[in-house]
């Protein structure tokens, strides 16, 4: 099991390599329309609820990009976005599927770690963004990992700050490992088959 986990950590990087030396050819939308569609895979195929971004500047003017075309991306991937944090340089997006992350909000146990968190009961998931966007002026929340659609299990440990990391692949798993590196290792699948329709 451990060699199989070992050589699809050889073949992914080795595809994200090969990704990311094809993308860098394009122009700048499509780089970032790429970047995006890779990055993103997992929620736009709506198994992850949320993801987050960095984008920032290097080579390239991402930001200036995303300005200009924010609504057309994320209406192309049919999401929605909001920028949690920014500055000329750098900034921090988070794209979400309505659908999915309300009926995350729906579980009763994860209404209650958010109560307890400081979000009020709220039928608008306008709310729940705003209120996650306002949080993160001071810090980054823990909170943060629901909204990525990680185990609540995993985010409370991970506040608390108590128990031992037992696995780290997309999230710090303190609990099911296997549960974890199978969601992880579905996550990498996605995300290899965006690379593969755009290499093939």
């Amino acid at each position: 099991m451990e060699e199989r986990s070992l050589r699809h950590d050889e073949i992914y990087k080795e595809r994200v390599l090969k990704f990311y030396l094809y993308i860098d050819e394009l122009d700048d939308l499509k780089y970032l329309m790429h970047l995006f569609g890779f990055h993103l895979a997992p929620t736009i195929c709506k198994i992850k609820a949320g993801s987050l971004v960095n984008l920032k500047n290097s080579k390239r003017d991402l930001i200036n990009t995303w300005n200009v075309y924010k609504k057309y991306i994320a209406d192309y991937f049919n999401l929605k976005f909001v920028e949690l944090k920014k500055d000329e340089e750098k900034y921090l997006l988070y794209f979400y599927d309505e659908t999915e992350l309300i009926k995350r909000f729906e579980n009763k146990d994860i209404a209650s770690y958010l109560s307890f968190s400081g979000y009020e009961k709220n039928n608008n998931i306008n709310y729940y963004i705003s209120k996650l966007k306002e949080n993160f002026k001071f810090s980054i929340p823990s909170e943060v990992g629901i909204f990525l659609d990680y185990p609540l299990l995993d985010v409370i440990d991970f506040e608390k700050n108590i128990k031992k990391c037992k696995y780290c692949g997309y999230w710090k798993c303190y609990n099911d490992v296997e549960g974890a590196k199978g969601i992880c290792y579905r996550y990498d699948m996605l995300k290899m088959n965006y690379i593969s329709k755009i290499l093939n």
